[in-house]
């Protein structure tokens, strides 16, 4: 049995739960049946040592059965790493260049974005003090997602704070409608991998919804600090932020000095489609339409070969320059040839 892109038939991984997904279960079902296993992938371990161990099951369940520990030693005897560094030609020169990786600065934040980051912060510590037990673990989420929110951009965190806002409790002495068991299934679900960004989004608003429900009366001062959040992120929904600028002054700089357009074509990745959009509005914005294209999980695909095509073929014959992609639209696919900078849009 050989299985490329192994890491999709782990376990999804938790720090107390592993949840078997109907890969690997399909895979526990054949992998008996064939003496010799070889797994392929870039990425084995996704940080969760019950999740590691359970695919080290499945590949020699002689020297290995999963649990919280593994022994390191054993790894080796199963494991060849190759790293791009160890790959040379005939002559014994490197095959690849040198990765770098430069951090892009964002530059002091404007007034709206200060004011943003802290009224967050006072709301979320105004209501986690008040929670005990079982509420604690849907509210810690919801200010968790709204964090990765805020710092992805204005249109993602606009949209994510409208679904907070209309599912928290209304009335005063009005109890909460949350279900903890439903809220864990939608948190374990929603750190999978997806292939389609529609679904990933529907899902992550699911869990803002749900885990909204466990909030309960809000005081008066909180509830003033959510409309100046929600008044804020949409009247900077649509204006580049100062993460934006660093990016578009990076473009200017390295894509298109002086206004004229360069053969170098960087690619943007970004955790989200609402900040693919955003991303996009304002690209758009600065009349760079012929420039731009767009991948993202969900797409046809003859559409994604078509985008595929463009970028991968020659500036001289191609206008296109920037590719704005997300992770899930990224697997499997080589977008090398013109392309030597690639830009992830999120907080790493």
């Amino acid at each position: 049995m050989i299985i490329d892109e192994a890491h999709n038939v782990a376990p999804a991984g938790r720090k107390t739960y592993v949840k078997d997904s109907d890969r690997t279960k399909a895979v526990r079902e054949i992998v008996e049946h064939c003496e010799h296993r070889l797994f392929l992938t870039a990425t084995p371990h996704n940080g969760y040592t019950e999740s590691f161990t359970a695919l080290l099951e499945l590949l020699d369940p002689l020297r290995f059965s999963r649990g919280p520990e593994v022994k390191k030693e054993h790894v080796k005897t199963v494991m060849v790493r190759r790293l791009k560094d160890d790959i040379e030609d005939a002559l014994g020169r490197k095959r690849f260049t040198t990765r770098k990786v430069i951090p892009l600065d964002v530059g002091e934040l404007k007034e709206d974005e200060k004011r943003i980051h802290e009224y967050f912060e006072e709301y979320k510590s105004s209501r986690l003090n008040k929670v005990r037990g079982s509420e604690l673990f849907p509210i810690k989420f919801t200010f968790t997602l709204l964090k990765k929110r805020i710092l992805s951009s204005p249109l993602a965190f606009a949209r994510s704070i409208e679904t907070h806002i209309n599912n928290l409790t209304k009335q005063k002495g009005e109890e909460f409608q949350g279900d903890l068991s439903l809220v864990k299934r939608l948190h374990a679900s929603s750190l999978d991998d997806w292939d389609n960004d529609d679904e990933k989004a529907q899902r992550e608003e699911d869990v803002i919804q749900e885990s909204s429900k466990f909030f309960t009366y809000l005081t008066d001062r909180e509830r003033w600090l959510l409309e100046q959040l929600q008044m804020l992120a949409q009247k900077r929904e649509s204006q580049p932020d100062e993460k934006m600028n660093a990016l578009l002054s990076w473009i200017e700089e390295k894509i298109c000095p002086e206004g004229k357009w360069n053969n170098e074509r960087p690619l943007i990745f970004t955790e989200y489609k609402d900040t693919l959009e955003y991303i996009e509005n304002v690209f758009l914005n600065k009349g760079w339409k012929d420039r731009i294209i767009k991948l993202y999980g969900g797409m046809g695909g003859g559409e994604r070969e078509e985008v595929k095509a463009a970028f991968q073929s020659s500036p001289e014959e191609n206008s296109i320059r920037i590719l704005i992609a997300t992770d899930a639209a990224s697997e499997g696919l080589n977008l090398q040839n013109y392309c030597r900078y690639l830009i992830h849009y999120e907080i790493p």
